[in-house]
């Protein structure tokens, strides 16, 4: 199979697989487990409290952040090697997404550390209520900033969707599976910004809509890692080469 813009395709594949399997475990870890236990919805006083016994654990959240990040302009720039034999502008387009998708998460990270600075000058102080409504502040912030680059980062799944589309060594399947990530991502995100006083609503339909969320971006970089960039005399006789 031929180079796409100086690497080889399989090679693109590989890095942009393996970077967003690493980036869903890491986010796993760090939001589900780490922000998860730390941060208290509607307590500030408890989020507090779990903050100042647990610094380690807020380390290793921001540190699991930044990993993140990174990760994310590393996908960006493989996808678009991957992706450029297909459509070059498309593919430019759909990086360029996850490109300000990642500057708008380096944005909400922001926060973070300013939480950090708060809690350490708070276990130095005498005065044990300040610096909660701050420290809330912050944390909210972060959230709202990462949900509204959500919404861009929906529109990149769907803008690969359509790359899958033109692309005859990606099956079609994983263009419909990312067309829908990609919406209900920025469905969904949209709602939790403008409508949350429908709040259990938005939490059913958002477990509904996960399924196909994981599926298609875990899914798509497994088949990346397995299969992307192979070419027909790479693969074993008898077997067809783009299969699922």
């Amino acid at each position: 199979m031929k180079k796409s813009s100086g690497i080889p395709q399989r090679k693109a594949a590989l890095i942009a697989g393996v970077s967003l399997l690493l980036m869903t475990v890491i986010a796993g870890f760090t939001y589900g487990y780490l922000h998860g236990n730390l941060v208290v919805a509607e307590d500030s006083q408890a989020t507090m409290e779990n903050l100042k016994s647990s610094t380690g654990m807020f380390y290793t959240e921001i540190f699991g952040w930044t990993v993140i990040f990174l990760l994310d302009g590393l996908v960006a720039w493989s996808l678009y090697h991957f992706f450029a034999k297909a459509n070059r502008l498309l593919s430019f387009f759909s990086s360029f997404l996850r490109v300000l998708y990642t500057a708008v998460l380096g944005l909400a990270i922001y926060n973070l550390p300013k939480v950090m600075t708060i809690i350490t000058d708070h276990l130095a102080s005498v005065h044990m209520d300040s610096g909660t409504t701050e420290v809330m502040n912050y944390l909210n912030s972060f959230e709202d900033i990462w949900s509204k680059g959500l919404i861009i980062f929906g529109f990149h799944l769907m803008a690969l969707g359509c790359l899958v589309f033109k692309a005859d060594y990606v099956p079609k399947l994983w263009g419909v599976l990312l067309l829908i990530a990609g919406a209900s991502y920025s469905y969904i995100s949209t709602m939790h910004i403008f409508f949350l006083e429908i709040i259990e609503y938005l939490t059913v339909i958002e477990s509904i809509l996960t399924i196909p969320m994981i599926i298609g971006e875990v899914g798509f970089a497994i088949w990346l890692v397995a299969r992307g960039g192979r070419n027909e005399k790479e693969i074993a006789p008898g077997t067809k080469p783009y299969l699922v």
